[in-house]
């Protein structure tokens, strides 16, 4: 997996790997809890608790399949790099994790200026009429991607990147909405 430097009878290998610095965590909507590790056997709880603790590039938070509410806006985001590698949010069961605003203001990720971040996986509902006019609002940054994500319940826009935010992905994924808003 990683490289490997050959001289001379002897071989480096791994130590110029970026993935050698990445950490897994884990987030459980059930058992989990925020003052916990994040490791497998103790995971989180929240997603904002988790997007403020992820702070590497090839950071990997894994969440387990289960309803998560979000009572606030998600804004403590970490920026991967571009040759370190992204920070991925995925459910370990593709669209298995959900999340679910807990009322018509909550914004469930609001970035503002990240870059190099990958959602997969997820499925993000809002609470029927959103007043603040997305579930997803990216002002700023580049590099973002949602895959095989899904949008739905909402009456404004279901993505919003704006700001300059460039560079956007958003790939397999199923928006029971009206549109995305772009630049």
């Amino acid at each position: 997996r990683g490289r490997s430097i050959h001289h001379a009878g002897w071989t480096l290998s791994g130590l110029l790997d970026p993935a050698l610095s990445m950490a897994t965590y884990y987030v459980n909507a059930t058992s989990g809890s925020d003052s916990w590790s994040g490791v497998a056997a103790s995971p989180w709880r929240s997603p904002r608790h988790a997007a403020s603790q992820a702070s590497l590039s090839g950071d990997v938070i894994e969440y387990a399949s289960g309803t998560y509410t979000v009572s606030s806006d998600i804004t403590s985001f970490a920026s991967g790099s571009s040759a370190g590698g992204r920070i991925t949010h995925r459910s370990t069961t593709a669209r298995g994790a959900s999340f679910v605003a807990g009322g018509s203001t909550v914004t469930l990720l609001y970035g503002t200026g990240e870059t190099n971040i990958r959602f997969e996986g997820l499925v993000l509902r809002g609470a029927g009429s959103q007043s603040n006019n997305a579930l997803v609002r990216w002002s700023g940054g580049s590099g973002v991607q949602f895959y095989n994500c899904e949008v739905q319940n909402t009456t404004s826009h279901g993505m919003r990147f704006h700001g300059g935010a460039s560079a956007w992905l958003v790939d397999s994924c199923d928006l029971h909405t009206d549109y995305i808003q772009t630049p």
